[in-house]
Parts: C-alpha cells; structure tokens; sequence
C-alpha cells in the first residue's frame, strides 16, 4: 500500500493536524494528550471554536485544559460576526479545537467566511489544531451527508479523501463505495471512537490512539500502485 504521506496530502507545511470521533477525554493517560503535551507552545494561547452542543466541553474542560497548558482557554463560536476575533485567535494560538455541529456549517464557515477559498497554510508554525466529530468529516475533498447518505463538496484539507467520524468501515456507505470504485484516485478514512490520527509538518502521519483509524483505498490508488 502507499505510504500515509503519499495518500493523505494536505495543504501546507506548518503545524499538526489532528483528526477523530467526537470523544475527547479529559485524562493525561490518553494517548492524544499525552502526544499533545509533547508539541504544544505552552506560550501561546488555546482557542477552541465549538459549534453548538458538545461532548465534555464545558466548565470543567475549560478549567482542566488551562490548568494543563498554562494558559486560558480562549471558547468562540464559529459564526460569522466572529470571524475577525477568531482569524486573530486562530493565527496567534498554539492549540485549537474544533468541536461540535455539523459537517456543512463547519465547511462554511471555514471555507467561506474564516479563510475564503483554499490556503496555502491553515495552521501557524508550531501549532496544533484537533477537529473532533463533524468538523473532522468536513476536512475532505468530499463528506458524506448523513441524511441522504449523499456525497458534496468539502475542505479539500485532505485531498482526495472522504472523512468519516465513528465509522470503523468506511466503504460500507454505497456513495463512498461508489467513489472508491471510480478511477479517480480517493480513500475513504474512518475514524472510530476514540481514534486519532496525526498529519505532521513534515509529511508525519501518526497514530495518536490505542484504537486505530481505518483507511480504504480507491481503484485509482490501487491502479496506480500496480500499473494497471
């Protein structure tokens, strides 16, 4: 199989981009913490941008990750009349979750209020953003509508890829299977709950959990592997 930095492109070169489920948990033992105390700029500020109700995000997470970083917990939502407050927050801040809601709200206001179209860099140097749940199904070239089971445009974060949050079979959706068989090349990454996958600056793609992501390759992958 191609190398995960061969398959799983993304757009520009600085900071971590860290993909899973909507579970979060507030342990140092996770493996995600663990891996995140080890990059992260306890200098610079946290940001999280949460999108309606979410998994563990209140009061008590809020205390507990500034008392873990060293530094207050900047909380936003991801609205329009925000974006000038949150394009300085996202620039300046050392870690960033993005958490809550659904896939087409967060593909709007990412892709059209907060950078407008494709960047060549989404994250700052040194940082490291984790985008839980439907903010992480909407990182892929495409997502998969949960009410009609359809496929429509996402990020184009992850080039090539449809991003599937709590789903450990990714090609079991017949409009991902569909895609898959095309002779376009596509993948199809799952991501169970509480899995975590990492792209790093420099081509990295790590693992951040004990449970791990699945990855389904396209016929246009395989093709181009074998030659066919």
């Amino acid at each position: 199989m191609s190398t995960g930095a061969n398959v799983l492109q993304r757009p520009g070169s600085m900071g971590w981009l860290v993909l899973g489920d909507c579970h979060f948990h507030l342990s140092t033992e996770d493996p995600v913490v663990q891996r995140m105390l080890q990059l992260v700029d306890p200098a610079r500020q946290v940001l999280m941008l949460e999108a309606g109700p979410a998994l563990g995000t209140g009061a008590d997470f809020s205390e507990w990750i500034s008392e873990l970083i060293g530094q207050p917990l900047v909380r936003l939502d991801p609205a329009a009349e925000n974006v000038v407050q949150i394009r300085e927050a996202w620039l300046n801040a050392g870690l960033i979750f993005l958490i809550g809601d659904r896939q087409d709200r967060w593909r709007e206001f990412i892709g059209e209020w907060l950078f407008q179209g494709y960047p060549e860099e989404i994250l700052a140097d040194s940082s490291l953003m984790i985008a839980s749940g439907m903010s992480a199904g909407a990182m892929g070239t495409w997502m998969l509508e949960r009410s009609g089971g359809d496929l429509v445009g996402g990020l184009g974060w992850l080039e090539g890829g449809v991003i599937l949050p709590g789903e450990g079979q990714p090609s079991s959706e017949s409009a991902v299977l569909e895609l898959l068989e095309g002779m376009e090349p596509a993948y199809a990454l799952g991501l169970p709950e509480a899995s975590r996958l990492a792209l790093g600056p420099n081509g990295e793609v790590e693992v951040w959990s004990d449970i791990s992501p699945a990855i389904v390759l396209g016929r246009g992958w395989i093709d181009a592997e074998t030659g066919a």
